[in-house]
């Protein structure tokens, strides 16, 4: 199950699960379908990247930006202990 909460100097920004909520001034609740969600995720990133190779149009993202979020998480991996070859242990 994702989780992710952002907080800020004027609300908090909460994602767990299927629900995506805002509170603080303004309060928000927002359902969504998670398969369906990434799936179109994906399916726009993969026509995002076969358009650009058709047009030689710059991607959105650069892949030295790619790299860097890659080194990003894999420091996350390995600074929380988690180990790559025992997943189920997590």
């Amino acid at each position: 199950m994702d989780r992710l909460t952002v907080l800020g100097d004027a609300g908090t920004l909460r994602l767990e699960g299927p629900e995506l909520s805002l509170s603080g001034a303004q309060e928000e609740r927002i359902a969504y379908d998670p398969d369906a969600t990434y799936l179109g995720s994906y399916a726009a990133a993969i026509a995002h990247f076969v358009a650009g190779l058709r047009s030689g149009a710059p991607f959105e993202t650069s892949p030295e930006d790619n790299l860097e979020t890659l080194r990003l998480v894999e420091d996350c991996y390995r600074l929380s202990g988690f180990e790559t070859g025992n997943r189920n242990a997590a």
